[in-house]
């Protein structure tokens, strides 16, 4: 339904733009200021809708494996009661940590370039180009964090496909 919307609203916005100047002999195909009314009918559909997915988030309590809760100490996972919204926002924070992790990998990666070569007036020097970080450890963590990732995720799915929120208003 949002997408919906938000692929209306884009539209709308193109028309607006499109109808916003022309030639002075020329009318506009679609009245400007009609389009501008229909946008802001719809972002406020938008606006109840989100409020309404964020307020049922927000009272919804969930069962699942958190990886944050004792993060400093074993890193495993604990299973925790928390609401729907705080395992929305693990889970970000998650896909975040996982990506930064992947590109630190990605950077280290000297399959192409081992050397660096040094040239000055007298010399020429070569300087072995190397991780400055466990690769294969950080690899391992890419593993476990995506592994606690997708068990997140699931477990989101299942929440979401038994909350109902009244839409008809919408």
């Amino acid at each position: 339904m949002r997408k919906d919307y938000c692929e209306s609203i884009d539209e709308l916005r193109s028309k607006l733009l499109a109808n916003c100047k022309g030639r002075e002999t020329d009318e506009p195909v679609e009245d400007p200021m009609e389009l501008a009314s229909r946008c802001v009918e719809l972002n406020e559909k938008v606006y109840e809708l989100v409020s309404k997915i964020a307020m049922k988030n927000a009272s919804t309590k969930m069962l699942y494996q958190s990886y944050f809760v004792n993060r400093g100490e074993s890193n495993k996972p604990v299973i925790v009661t928390k609401t729907l919204t705080e395992a929305l926002v693990e889970r970000d924070v998650l896909k975040k940590e996982i990506g930064m992790y992947k590109s630190m990998v990605s950077s280290a990666d000297t399959t192409y370039k081992r050397y660096d070569v040094v040239l000055s007036q007298n010399s020429t020097k070569e300087y072995k180009i190397e991780a400055k970080f466990n690769v294969k450890a950080t690899e391992k963590l890419i593993d476990r964090l995506s592994k606690f990732l997708r068990i997140l995720d699931t477990k989101i799915q299942e929440v979401n496909w038994t909350i109902d929120i009244d839409f008809e208003e919408l």
